[in-house]
């Protein structure tokens, strides 16, 4: 599934639910997002 939102505010110290449109992963986010998107979803990280 990758990375998700917590269901809520208390699930994940320091993090929050999606407030926006209620997207339980970044991939959900994604498809609401961009109905038209078909390419791989990922996440970066970088560190510095």
């Amino acid at each position: 599934m990758g990375w998700v939102f917590p269901a809520s505010d208390s699930e994940e110290p320091g993090a929050e639910p999606n407030p926006l449109n209620g997207a339980k992963s970044i991939r959900e986010r994604y498809e609401l997002d961009s109905t038209n998107y078909s390419g791989k979803i990922h996440s970066s990280s970088s560190s510095g």
